[in-house]
C-alpha cells in the first residue's frame, strides 16, 4: 500500500478519546499514540487547530492515530466536520511517529496517516500568542 492509500487518521484535538468528538465512540478503532513533530498546535477560537511546519525548536503536536479501514463513511463525516470544502481545514498526509511493541522491543516507527491542517486563516496569524508550547490538547 503505498501512503496515499493510507486509512489510519492522526487527530490531535476533540476526536481525541475522552474528548467531545471521541472517534471511539463512533466505532473507529483507536489504532496508537503518536507524535508529530514537524507541526505546531494553535488556539483556534475555544478550539484547536495544527499548522504543519519545520521549527525544530517547536515540540511538535502529540495525539492519537485511528484506522479507518472499515469506516468509509466516516471520511464524509470528518470532512464535512472540519469543513474542508469552506477552506477552514485541508487534509494532508503526514508521517507522526509512534512506539510500537511492548516496554522491551519499542519500535520506532513513521506511520503514513490523514491528519486536518488548519488553513482558514492568513500565516501571520498564526502566531506565539496563540501556541500551545506544549503541543497538546487537554
Amino acid at each position: 500500500m503505498s501512503p496515499h492509500e493510507t486509512t489510519k487518521l492522526f487527530v490531535y484535538g476533540i476526536l481525541k478519546k475522552g474528548f467531545a468528538l471521541d472517534l471511539t465512540q463512533r466505532g473507529v478503532p483507536f489504532f496508537h499514540t503518536a507524535h508529530l513533530p514537524e507541526a505546531s498546535l494553535y488556539r483556534i477560537h475555544s478550539g484547536v487547530g495544527m499548522r504543519l511546519d519545520r521549527d525544530p525548536l517547536r515540540e511538535g503536536v502529540y495525539g492519537e492515530i485511528f484506522e479507518l479501514e472499515n469506516h468509509a463513511h466516516s471520511w464524509y463525516w470528518l470532512d464535512r466536520i472540519e469543513g474542508v470544502a469552506h477552506g477552514v481545514y485541508d487534509r494532508k498526509l503526514v508521517f507522526p511517529v509512534t512506539n510500537l511493541g511492548d516496554a522491551q522491543h519499542r519500535d520506532v516507527q513513521a506511520i503514513p496517516c490523514w491528519a486536518y491542517e488548519h488553513v482558514m486563516f492568513p500565516s501571520d496569524w498564526y502566531n506565539e500568542d496563540r501556541l500551545i508550547t506544549t503541543g497538546r490538547f487537554e
